[in-house]
């Protein structure tokens, strides 16, 4: 065998062997190792150096394990590669330095030697430009070299794109679930979902409307209440008798006195008639009137007295009395509470809310209240104060008060009526809405 056979023999093994090891790789690291360093056993050159596309940092360097891209060495490849991929070219190219920017060509000399080619490295199959291999020496290359790196530069394109390609299909075939496994997780996703969904959190308590700014009614000296002259809910008027109370004492009291004036004044004449001859009457005289004038103080504080027996109305409005019945005969006291007045329209709404329904409420949403007497029906309320200490109430629990304004109608909600309220917070995942309640309950349960 001649030499000339020997040699063409041995590229022609070193051209199969590094085919063989691009298409072997497991990594696209692999690849781009062998590209720039096991191709020089086929074409000597001094430096090579590998870009994929996407990525102006070069993928690959020769005799260079690991790549810093902050070197002066590696800036000067980046902004190169920023000009070589302009060309776009299929076809290997050799570049020359006086055609780049002048700060280019300054740093070539110091970086690279002068004769310098580049190969596309191009998908065989759908004839993309996939990156682009720069192998550089001092001698210039010859046709069947450039042919050589054109070659491998293809097949190394083409063993990335199916290690690519191969790892898409892996992975998708070791993710990819049976029917029922696929509708679990769709369910379980959708129940998730589902869960944290935002809604608003709300809570329903008792409610009552009550009088906005009542006039209290007091008794105004003691006695017995001997008559209610209004009922619940009895329109008053200014001036309108309301209670009166059993005036028999006083009577009897002014009486005693009346008599007790006259029997002076009957003494007084006899008196001043003895006092021309009798000294001791002329003396009397002065005490008798002192005692005439205090009879005459009682008589006129009995008679005020009687004056405020009959309790009437200082304002219009409604009569809010609890019982009247049970009012009569039942002694009370100076300053004792009887009933209230409140405007028709002048209402309000208390709501009694539990300790364990408290939550953090949007002032800027309305309440509404369904009252007993029409549950289907509701009226609009805004939130107007929350009591800071819970107090028991008369439903038995523990609550806190709240107080909501109804907007300006005539036909608000009369004093008295009873219902229910609903009252909205901030918003919540539904999980948290459905479980709020069995939360509050367990950590009561555990005293957290």
């Amino acid at each position: 065998m001649s030499d000339n056979t020997r040699d063409r023999a041995t590229g022609l093994g070193r051209l199969l062997q590094l085919e063989n090891d691009l298409r072997s790789s497991t990594s696209e690291e692999r690849i781009g190792f062998h590209l720039a360093n096991q191709t020089h056993r086929l074409v000597p050159y001094r430096q090579a150096v590998l870009w994929w596309e996407g990525s102006e940092v070069p993928e690959a360097l020769s005799s260079v394990p690991v790549i810093d891209k902050n070197t002066p060495y590696v800036l000067f490849l980046r902004r190169l590669y920023g000009h070589l991929k302009k060309r776009n070219e299929s076809a290997p190219f050799r570049p020359d330095p006086a055609h780049f920017p002048e700060a280019i060509r300054e740093q070539w000399s110091r970086w690279l030697p002068a004769a310098a080619l580049c190969v596309p490295c191009q998908d065989p199959v759908s004839g993309e430009i996939r990156g682009l291999l720069l192998v550089a020496r001092h001698e210039s290359y010859e046709d069947y070299e450039v042919r050589l790196l054109h070659r491998v530069a293809g097949t190394a394109t083409h063993a990335r794109q199916y290690l690519r390609l191969s790892s898409s299909s892996k992975w998708s075939r070791s993710i990819r679930p049976n029917k029922k496994k696929a509708l679990t997780v769709v369910c379980v996703l959708a129940l998730l979902g589902l869960l944290a969904l935002p809604v608003r959190l709300s809570v329903v308590a008792p409610a009552e409307v009550v009088p906005e700014s009542p006039m209290v009614v007091r008794a105004p000296l003691s006695g017995v209440v001997d008559e209610f002259l209004v009922g619940p809910d009895d329109e008053v008027k200014p001036g309108t008798p309301l209670v009166r109370l059993d005036d028999t004492k006083l009577r009897n009291q002014k009486a005693v006195a009346r008599q007790s004036l006259r029997v002076l004044k009957a003494e007084y004449q006899q008196h001043s008639q003895r006092a021309f001859n009798d000294r001791d009457s002329s003396a009397k005289l002065r005490g008798i009137e002192a005692r005439m004038d205090q009879k005459r103080e009682e008589l006129a504080y009995l008679d005020e007295l009687l004056s405020r027996v009959t309790i009437r109305a200082e304002q219009a409005g409604i009569a809010i009395v609890e019982s009247p019945d049970e009012w009569i005969g039942k002694p009370v006291e100076l300053g004792e509470r009887l009933l209230t007045i409140t405007g028709i329209t002048d209402t309000k709404l208390e709501v009694r809310l539990p300790v364990d329904d408290v939550i953090a409420f949007d002032a800027s949403q309305p309440v509404y209240f369904f009252p007993t007497v029409n549950p289907g029906h509701s009226v609009e309320a805004s939130l107007q104060q929350i009591q800071h200490s819970a107090e028991p109430v008369a439903e038995g629990f523990l609550a806190y008060r709240l107080y909501a304004e109804f907007p300006e109608r005539s036909d608000a909600p009369k004093v008295g009526l009873g219902g229910v309220a609903k009252l909205f917070g901030e918003r919540v995942p539904l999980a948290y809405f459905l479980l709020r309640r069995p939360i509050v309950k367990t950590r009561q349960w555990l005293g957290l």
